[in-house]
């Protein structure tokens, strides 16, 4: 049996644990790969490699670069219908992110072990890795009392003209800052050391250190590897600036550290590279120090919390030893988990950042889970997504169903992976229907079941305090459907009690968008809410897109204009917020649709398939700006390609950061967003939700006037000046929270401030201001407020004043959940999949269009409900 890879979260507790085997199919390539080597050179003097096999993984679909998780469970290790999951044992195959099969990290908090446990490496404040054989996991776990364990599901990567919309030239030119004396961290796929971008003048490498956490110990750095678990069965690999220096002047290249994918070096190309293969290709911050984790091997699609963690933790280390301000990006993300900022990762993430930590900074990608499909002819509520909210009021039952494609043959093998959050007051049960009717019986909170037949598992856990789930917490709900299907049905779950229910769902098997496939999808979809973890926890600085370019040649000399909705806009991908504490989400927006950086030369489409930049990634605007040769569609030339997405938005935040880092290396996170935010322009696109947007998009001009200030008085006017606000209504609710920020500029567009912060004032209606108006830097005010219990039907009103005079307004209604403030579909009464016994769904749907940017305008097939 081969196990899947996944990540544990362990603590002590006097509750048991539950069974959670999880095998899958074996990978195509169970070891890492190294690739047959040749020491012919490139016109630009970077050595060429060629892959040792060319593979049709699902890792070509990385060109969406989407954020999703995977749990796979054997049908054989849970009860049967209706019985409560053992709680008393945990498989083997449930612990850790296996490299092997014969060995595990398990992520645990670091007060419930002693620090001389053997395997036992911190790497934050609270959390550390423990690595294990799987057999000594299984015993470890049988302890008693027995601890408690969270699994949580692998992340994925969710991924010229920006220097222009960000305003780095003109920064750079008017503070001379160039991120010299600053680390630009980057936790992904590694790099290309080769590349011109990533070596000074006189050919040496700019990356300090790198961490490969799918190489093989070199023994350079014995205390290093040690310290990161490089000398355990798992193994990794530790870089300083001599061995890489050595390998860039080595014709041998099998053991160099390099990036087969892509992603990572088109990543750190965007923060911190320095335009050496083309002036033009200047990355944020040209001359900052490099520190690189390489948390994704070759042919692997999966990312684990375990790898992300230790790479965060020796990029701020080694920056720490070097005496430098570092700010780190991670370009990945989950759709599966609490919203609430509470996941494991996003907690043991920010436990290198905060107001205690000056000069560390950390940047995450907010996620491509944004846009919404209109389904042909469907009978219930459009649009389409993966997210969607639901009231559920006492004596009614609520539908929500799940539609999956109808394409691929008669079934469909996969996984669907569902997370509910819900306020910790509201009393919801929850059941699973198919398409022949009710399948399991609504679950109580507190409880747990699992229903299974010749070839599908469903199990639903119900914030059972003595299951293993993914940091349930105190108010989530999972449900996880696994197996085979026919083709096309319509699953649907119901709810029951009384409360509000916020859904997401994400896609895994023959269902995820590394197989080409939209996946799973839900009716009456929301945009807002979107946002992935851990971009959802409020210490990290979450990153949103907008559209950068409207075309580009590639190196076959054709032009490609893709399709979008106007440049200095919002792609209807990037994620929106806020997350279900009200936090407002992204933090600020910046370039990621079509940006172009640098290409690996393992990653060249025309040497390998695993490369992202293969195939044509985008929809074409028209015939003429489609492109003919496939391949190449994304590559200008042999050190240059395109790519659209938050991941790309997120490290030209992280470059900026160090930008301003050198300015002021104590800044810590909460100031440097802060100051971010206050400088914040107005995007100049359209056709976007407001909650994609968040206070705005990276103006670096901006941020100096918040930072150094600017004599005498500057008043705000209406004109220039606006409200932002974390969600687009409030509830009824005074403990649900909306975050509000007044960006006020003055008759310039520039950061007001210099005046009495007495001259301005707030009103409201129907609302309980929960933190008053104050301001936050220049050009910054924010306030926190909630809808007053018992308002809804009506409207929280917002009126701030300058000495008396209306400066600036919002009206936001009041409502249990999103559709019921917009006037929206219910999921109740005729939102129905028909009765029992009804049959297989009829006849199959095409999309209008896709989510995120899909391989080629493809119809996507679902089934209408019988």
């Amino acid at each position: 049996m081969n196990w899947s890879s996944m990540t544990l979260w362990v603590s002590k507790s006097s509750g048991t644990a539950s069974r959670h085997d999880s095998p899958q199919p074996p990978s195509l390539c169970q070891d890492p790969v190294r690739k047959n080597t040749s020491s012919s050179r490139c016109s630009s003097g970077r050595k060429k490699r060629l892959p040792g096999g060319i593979f049709g993984l699902a890792l070509v679909g990385c060109l969406f670069c989407s954020s999703t998780g995977q749990a796979q469970i054997d049908a054989n290790e849970w009860v049967k219908a209706g019985r409560q999951a053992d709680a008393n044992a945990i498989s083997p195959g449930s612990v850790g992110s296996f490299a092997t099969s014969s060995t595990a990290k398990l992520l645990v908090p670091l007060d419930t072990l002693s620090r001389s446990t053997p395997g036992l490496i911190a790497v934050s404040r609270r959390y550390g890795i423990l690595h294990t054989t799987r057999e000594h996991a299984a015993d470890f776990l049988g302890q008693e009392p027995p601890p408690r364990a969270y699994w949580t599901a692998p992340r994925r990567l969710l991924m010229d003209q920006a220097a222009i919309w960000t305003g780095a030239w003109q920064y750079r030119a008017a503070t001379l800052s160039t991120g010299r004396g600053v680390v630009v961290g980057i936790v992904d796929t590694g790099i290309d050391v080769t590349h011109d971008d990533f070596r000074e003048s006189d050919g040496t490498t700019r990356v300090a250190w790198l961490i490969d956490f799918f190489g093989t110990p070199l023994g350079q750095h014995p205390e290093l590897e040690a310290r990161y678990g490089c000398n355990q069965e798992d193994g990794c690999a530790v870089y300083g600036r001599a061995e890489i220096n050595a390998a860039i002047a080595s014709e041998s290249r099998n053991d160099d550290p390099e990036d087969d994918i892509g992603h990572g070096t088109h990543v750190a190309s965007l923060a911190a590279g320095n335009g050496a293969s083309d002036p033009l290709r200047v990355g944020m911050a040209p001359e900052a120090t490099l520190i690189i984790a390489r948390v994704s091997g070759v042919m692997q699609n999966e990312i684990f919390d375990a790898d992300i963690l230790a790479g965060a933790a020796f990029i701020f280390d080694q920056a720490d030893g070097l005496g430098l301000p570092v700010v780190a990006n991670v370009s990945l993300g989950s759709d599966f988990g609490p919203h609430d900022g509470s996941s494991p990762l996003g907690e043991a993430l920010s436990d290198f950042v905060g107001p205690e930590q000056p000069g560390h900074a950390l940047v995450v990608a907010v996620g491509n889970s944004g846009a919404l499909e209109v389904v042909e002819d469907s009978p219930y509520p459009q649009p389409m997504g993966i997210h969607t909210e639901v009231h559920v009021a006492p004596g009614v039952d609520s539908r929500i169903p799940i539609l999956t494609p109808a394409e691929g043959g008669a079934q469909t093998r996969g996984s669907v992976l569902v997370w509910i959050d819900k306020q910790p007051t509201d009393e919801l049960s929850i059941g699973f229907d198919r398409h022949d009717g009710p399948w399991l019986s609504p679950v109580a909170s507190g409880e747990s079941v699992t229903g299974t037949d010749d070839e599908l598992v469903v199990s639903i856990v119900n914030n059972d305090p003595n299951a293993s789930a993914n940091n349930i917490g105190p108010a989530g709900i999972k449900v996880i459907v696994e197996g085979a299907w026919p083709a096309g049905e319509t699953f649907a779950l119901r709810l029951r009690g009384r409360g509000t229910a916020s859904v997401w769902i994400q896609s895994e098997g023959a269902l995820s968008p590394f197989r080409g496939s939209r996946g799973a999808l839900v009716p009456a979809a929301l945009k807002e809410g979107t946002v992935t973890v851990p971009a959802d926890h409020p210490k990290l600085i979450s990153v949103g897109a907008t559209n950068n370019r409207e075309s580009w040649d590639t190196r076959n000399f054709e032009t490609i204009v893709p399709f979008q909705n106007g440049l200095d806009s919002v792609p209807a991908y990037s994620s929106a917020g806020p997350g279900t504490a009200g936090i407002m989400k992204p933090d600020i927006v910046a370039p990621g649709g079509f940006v172009v950086g640098a290409l690996s030369i393992a990653a060249d489409p025309q040497q390998t398939a695993l490369s992202i930049f293969g195939g044509q990634g985008f929809v074409c605007a028209n015939e003429e700006g489609c492109c003919s040769t496939g391949v190449d569609c994304q590559v200008l030339d042999d050190s240059h390609a395109v790519l659209q997405g938050t991941s790309m938005a997120a490290p030209i935040v992280a470059g900026a950061l160090a930008l301003f880092l050198e300015r002021d290396p104590t800044l810590n996170q909460d100031e440097l967003r802060d100051l971010m935010q206050a400088g914040a322009r107005q995007i100049e696109g359209g056709g976007y939700s407001p909650q994609q947007v968040g206070p705005g998009a990276l103006d670096l001009m901006g941020f100096e006037d918040a930072f150094a200030g600017r004599d005498g008085e500057h008043l705000p006017t209406a004109a220039e000046s606006w409200l932002a606000t974390s969600s687009s209504y409030a509830r009824p609710d005074g403990s649900w929270s909306i975050t509000l920020n007044a960006q006020l500029r003055d008759a310039d567009g520039r950061p007001a401030g210099g005046f009495s912060p007495g001259r301005v004032t707030l009103t409201t209606k129907h609302a309980v201001v929960l933190d008053a108006l104050d301001p936050v830097a220049p050009g910054l005010w924010r306030a926190h407020m909630a809808g007053q219990a018992g308002s809804g039907g009506n409207e929280l009103e917002v009126e701030i004043r300058l000495d008396g005079e209306r400066l600036l307004s919002i009206r936001l209604p009041i409502a249990v959940d999103r559709h019921v403030a917009v006037g929206g579909a219910s999921l109740r009464g005729g939102c129905q999949l028909g009765a029992p016994g009804g049959g297989e769904p009829r006849g199959g749907l095409a999309c209008l269009f896709v989510l995120g940017w899909a391989f080629a305008r493809r119809p996507r097939r679902y089934p209408s409900a019988a």
